[in-house]
């Protein structure tokens, strides 16, 4: 399914069009723009019909993946990291970080 996916959303160059000494590149362009498009995606053929991913399948937008997870004394909590600019006091602003979440 992911490389039909792949192959449905891509362009592909289709050859020329030369008509009245002009030479046309034709391109197909495949983008993928909603979630229909999605569902409308030839996964296989089945004794020579197409089977579509919205017949196999529910299409829609999912919640974002995981990426870890940061705790504080054994409760959910955010992770911070920073960067310090050069002269930035980073005990200082350690600090003031943790007056304002605090």
């Amino acid at each position: 399914m992911e490389k039909a996916l792949q192959q449905a959303n891509s362009n592909t160059s289709a050859g020329f069009l030369v008509s009245g000494g002009q030479e046309y590149l034709i391109q197909g362009i495949g983008r993928i723009s909603d979630l229909r498009g999605i569902g409308q995606t030839v996964v296989a053929l089945k004794n020579g019909r197409p089977i579509l991913i919205d017949q196999i399948g529910q299409v829609q937008i999912g919640s974002a993946l995981k990426r870890g997870e940061g705790s504080h004394n054994g409760k959910p909590a955010v992770i911070w990291a920073s960067k310090s600019s050069r002269g930035a006091n980073t005990l200082e602003l350690t600090k003031l970080l943790d007056r304002c979440i605090g």
